[in-house]
């Protein structure tokens, strides 16, 4: 039977979490509780108590047992569905330090979950679906992304129906604004299964900027005709892009050699790390 096993440490003012990502745990357990001293050293707790708590999606918990710190109870167990482990202390004393040592059974390895689909499955993956239009000659359009927590994109696509455009990503150092960005751009969850988490990533339109230096993306897309018989034309990315807290801008023009309007939908998909 494959295990997935580790030991958590931290303050003994710290959860102790261990998560497994897989979608077929099923059987955990809390093999061992220990505690130190400043200098590392084994100790026993002197007071306070603790609860091992589990959980079948990472965000609701449930007790299995509480235990008093100075008489640590080995191998709790919790069957069925598992996603998560934890002991949550409360007022330990005489310790500086704890550990525990966790334990999955039942995991196969072939069916380990990607962070995309746990995401999905926890309410934290979210999507952008912008139709645009450009008028000949007309301005290019600006959309300011504002990253509040880590984030992954997992895809990027502009839809062209008439005309053609470019798609180019700047950081905020290359950016200066020269109009403000008021307008809310929708975001929507992907997933309203489950109560949808905040999504890490605002976007605001109606703004205007001017960028330095090369561009970090580029997307090209136009329509294979002119004509009433055009086709529409895709394009897009879905390499994974990770993005730490910060500001990035992305710009809609249209294409040089276009003599007509241009428009579309731009769509996107990112969830929280």
């Amino acid at each position: 039977m494959p295990l997935h096993k580790r030991t958590v440490s931290g303050d003994v003012t710290e959860t102790l979490t261990y998560t497994v990502e897989t979608a077929d745990a099923f059987g955990a357990q809390i093999v061992d509780v220990r505690f130190y001293d400043a200098q590392g050293e084994q100790v026993s707790a002197t007071g306070g108590s603790y609860t091992a708590e589990w959980s079948a999606n990472g965000r609701d918990w449930m007790n299995v047992a509480v235990s008093l710190a100075d008489a640590p109870v080995k191998d709790w167990q919790a069957g069925g569905y598992v996603k998560a482990l934890r002991v949550v202390p409360t007022s330990i004393t005489g310790a500086v330090t704890w550990s525990a040592d966790f334990r999955f059974h039942g995991i196969g390895n072939s069916q380990i979950a990607s962070s995309e689909d746990l995401a999905f499955d926890n309410g934290a993956s979210f999507r952008v679906d912008y139709p645009f239009s450009i008028p000949q000659n007309g301005d290019p359009i600006v959309l300011k992304y504002s990253v509040t927590a880590p984030t992954i994109l997992t895809l990027s696509t502009v839809e062209i129906d008439q005309g053609g455009v470019i798609y180019k990503v700047y950081t905020e150092a290359q950016t200066t604004e020269t109009s403000a960005f008021t307008q809310a751009v929708p975001v929507y969850p992907k997933n309203t299964i489950v109560t949808p988490q905040v999504s890490p990533v605002e976007v605001f339109g109606g703004g205007s900027a001017t960028f330095t230096g090369q561009q970090n993306t580029t997307l090209r897309v136009r329509t294979s005709s002119s004509n009433s018989n055009r086709v529409s034309a895709v394009s897009g990315e879905s390499t994974r892009r990770g993005f730490g807290v910060t500001t990035v801008y992305v710009e809609i023009d249209t294409l040089a050699e276009i003599n007509s309007d241009s428009q579309g939908v731009l769509k996107q998909e990112f969830h929280r790390i």
